[in-house]
């Protein structure tokens, strides 16, 4: 007879955990998006040019059409971002924009990229990812780069996030410890 009634009381501990556990799941997948919809929109601009007719300086990018250099400037934007880059091409010639992820200089499928431009481009994307990357031109990789810094994301918790935890976990406690008696 005890074992049939341990056996009893651990299938209904298992039973009031399932529900409790896919409750708590839920709202850890809910809370930890709660960042993505604080992100915020970044609009920079950014000049390139090439340099001259045998790429003297000014060749590389910047934020002003007199502030060129090689490498360009850091582009410091925080995770989940919504990106808008306006590129203007102070040379007039052929540019085209992107965001290296993996350092290959190679432009790879899911990398930020704009269209080839001789005048001007807008690029927008999500900065998905955190780390430092290398912006190129996929024209001029090697005289037209920079660092682009995407800033983790740190959770900012507060009562009203942290709230749902405290009260799911003090009803674990009591809900197990009811099925031990």
């Amino acid at each position: 007879m005890d074992k049939e009634r341990s056996g009893g009381d651990g299938l209904r501990q298992k039973t009031v955990l399932v529900p409790v556990v896919a409750l708590l799941a839920g709202v850890l997948g809910v809370a930890g998006k709660v960042e993505r919809v604080r992100a915020t929109a970044v609009e920079l601009t950014l000049y390139g040019s090439a340099g001259g007719a045998y790429y003297e300086p000014p060749y590389g990018w910047g934020f002003t059409s007199t502030s060129i250099i090689s490498p360009g400037p850091d582009i410091s934007v925080d995770q989940y971002d919504n990106v808008t880059l306006t590129l203007i091409s102070q040379d007039g010639r052929s540019h085209q924009f992107f965001v290296d992820y993996d350092n290959n200089t190679d432009i790879d499928p899911g990398e930020p990229v704009s269209q080839v431009f001789t005048e001007m481009a807008v690029l927008s994307f999500n900065a998905s990812l955190s780390g430092t990357f290398t912006y190129h031109c996929a024209v001029h990789p090697f005289t037209m780069y920079g660092r682009f810094i995407m800033n983790a994301v740190v959770p900012e918790f507060s009562l009203p996030v942290m709230l749902p935890f405290f009260v799911i976990a003090t009803m674990v406690i009591i809900m197990v410890q009811r099925a031990k008696h």
